[in-house]
């Protein structure tokens, strides 16, 4: 059965039922009086229908609101590894003059994806990844991890990133140490491991800081 609804005119003329969505040719749509008087097509207003789309309009809008928050709840949860949000904080790294004139600062190069692996247990190597031919970096999420660990795996990739092809060699050697200084405060030596150094250097900083009077 059609529904019929009110179409109002927008004057003071009566209204009248015509179905909800009646052809465009359909006198209905239209106050003839009002047409006639002015010269011109006067269109009839369906006000059920026009509260109906306003409240359905809010319903939408609202929705969306609650996804997008919901969505940035998840997308902050997925990031957040230690209590560090690893993707604002590689976002702050790149900024560092270390990286500066590297492939992190091109304009071109959009920031690198960055991929959170859960693991039931501490890896025996590769904390992290960087795949310079994704642009990507990994880095492991596991039992026990700190905010120092996952901070200096962070840097650590970035370095990568910002020295292809030389794996642990001078060139990136001199790079993670110029950027954690600068952003961690810290200068590793690196002469026997590549990772954990900073992680040491930055928690016997800490006991100092608490011994401290």
């Amino acid at each position: 059965m059609t529904r019929l609804v009110r179409w109002a005119c927008p004057t003071t003329h009566p209204a009248v039922l015509a179905p909800s969505r009646p052809r465009k040719d359909d006198v209905r749509r239209f106050c003839l009086e009002c047409s006639k008087a002015t010269g011109r097509l006067v269109a009839r207003v369906p006000s059920a229908l026009v509260k109906e789309r306003e409240r359905r309009i809010e319903r939408q809008r609202h929705k969306k609101a609650r996804t997008a928050v919901r969505t940035e709840e998840q997308t902050t949860a997925y990031y957040t590894v230690a209590g560090v949000n690893l993707l604002e904080e590689m976002r702050r790294m790149i900024q560092a003059k270390a990286f500066i004139g590297t492939s992190l600062r091109r304009p071109c190069n959009k920031p690198p994806t960055l991929v959170v692996r859960r693991a039931s247990r501490k890896p025996y190597t590769r904390l992290g990844t960087a795949y310079w031919s994704r642009w990507m970096i990994r880095i492991t999420d596991y039992p026990g991890v700190t905010e120092h660990d996952v901070k200096e795996t962070l840097c650590h990739e970035l370095a990568h990133l910002a020295t292809p092809g030389t794996v642990h060699g001078p060139r990136w050697r001199t790079m993670f140490r110029l950027a954690s200084e600068e952003l961690l405060g810290v200068r590793p030596r690196l002469e026997k491991r590549f990772h954990g150094e900073v992680t040491g250097l930055l928690k016997a900083r800490e006991a100092a800081e608490s011994a401290e009077p």
